[in-house]
Formats: structure tokens, C-alpha cells, sequence
């Protein structure tokens, strides 16, 4: 039995391993796991430092999702990280979904300037200039200063209305 067992190098190349390793794009949380557990298998490595291992290597976007559920055991971070797999969106359906509302917007833009109409300056209404009292200005107060009026509300939402008719 002592023959099949590998050697120290292979051991220490199978602990860098599992450390160092991330789950790929495209990866399955079965498949990663998998590889994670033979790799612990061949250096005798215990179930509490594997499950830090495999919880480090997992995808961000699962990682947070296993955190949250508090596992205790090592069959509590790989149910955590399959259901995370299936209830969480890969980024990249999220970039399919956020390239398709901006195509959406893009074309609304496009598609409303399109029915915009110019108007001819010929056709622009005249401002005209309204006066209340007998000047700009108010009587001088006691000091000599003189201030100015505030513009009535009602005559520049008419104004405003006119260009917004035509």
C-alpha cells in the first residue's frame, strides 16, 4: 500500500493547488467541487480546511450567496453553493439583459428624434412685454434704494403654453 501513495512533491503541488485554485467561467459548482475533493483526497486533508478551500475558490457572485447561509459543514457549503448556481443569474445573462435595455433606449432615442419637427422661425411666437404699474421699478423705499419687481408666475407659464401650442 505504501507503493500507490505520491510523493511528497506531488502532495505539496496538490496543496498549492487546491489554495490557489478558482472556479472558471463556465465551471459547474459539481464539477469544481469534484476536483477540490480528490485533490484534498490525495493529501489527506481535513473537511474543515477543504471547506475554506472550496468556499474561497467559488465564484464571487456564490461566494457572497454561500456566506449568507452560515454553513457549518463541508454538504453545507456544496448544497449552498448548488443552489446558488441555479438561483443566480451568471453575469453573463446579466450583460445580455443590460446590452438589450440600452439597445431598447438607444432606438427610443433615435426613434424620437426622428418624429421631432422643426419649427420655421417664421412661426415662432413673439414675446411681447408685459408691464404691470408705471415702470420696471419700485417706488424708492425709505433708504433711496430702488428694487426691482418679481415677474408675474401667470404671464410666463402663458408664454411658455404659446410655444408649447404650436
Amino acid at each position: 500500500m505504501l507503493r500507490y501513495q505520491p510523493p511528497d512533491i506531488n502532495k505539496y503541488q496538490n496543496a498549492r493547488d487546491i489554495f490557489s485554485r478558482t472556479q472558471e467561467d463556465g465551471e459547474s459548482v459539481n464539477l469544481f467541487i469534484d476536483k477540490m475533493q480528490k485533490s484534498a483526497r490525495l493529501i489527506v486533508m481535513s473537511e474543515h480546511i477543504l471547506k475554506l478551500a472550496i468556499l474561497n475558490g467559488l465564484q464571487l457572485r456564490l461566494q457572497n450567496f454561500v456566506r449568507q447561509k452560515e454553513p457549518k459543514t463541508l454538504d453545507d457549503v456544496i448544497s449552498a453553493a448548488r443552489l446558488a448556481e441555479l438561483t443566480i443569474p451568471t453575469e453573463n445573462d446579466i450583460d445580455a439583459t443590460l446590452h438589450a435595455k440600452l439597445d431598447r433606449m438607444m432606438q427610443n432615442i433615435e426613434d424620437s428624434k426622428a418624429t421631432t419637427v422643426p419649427i420655421p422661425p417664421g412661426e415662432l411666437p413673439i414675446p411681447t412685454r408685459a408691464a404691470f404699474g408705471d415702470s420696471f421699478f419700485d417706488q424708492p423705499n425709505l433708504s433711496g434704494e430702488r428694487k426691482l419687481k418679481q415677474p408675474n408666475i401667470i404671464i410666463i407659464i402663458i408664454f411658455i403654453s404659446q410655444l408649447n401650442i404650436k
